[in-house]
């Protein structure tokens, strides 16, 4: 795939929404996190809800845990990450 610097600069430029209370968002940013190294009850300081999703992904196995650290285990190698239609190609107008 190749990637052109000068539509990516001169080219339309989407509008963000950022709700740091919206917890599905959240939810997709820790399991992110997970994937990439193990997060512990510390990282409440990231992710607020922390403590209450830990549980629930727990249940869910999509977590591990091992020594108070909980580490990515769901069924792909890595969450599923939204991509913006910039990167896809993709006309997300």
């Amino acid at each position: 795939m190749q990637f052109h610097l000068t539509g990516f600069f001169e080219g339309r430029s989407e509008n963000a929404i950022v709700d740091p209370d919206n917890l599905l968002i959240e939810l997709a940013h820790i399991r992110a996190a997970a994937a990439e190294m193990p997060l512990s009850l510390d990282d409440v300081a990231l992710f607020p809800d922390l403590g209450e999703i830990i549980p629930v992904l727990l249940n869910a196995q999509e977590l591990k845990s091992l020594a108070g650290r909980f580490s990515w285990a769901g069924s792909a190698f890595l969450p599923e990450i939204t991509v913006s239609g910039i990167w896809t190609g993709r006309d997300t107008s």
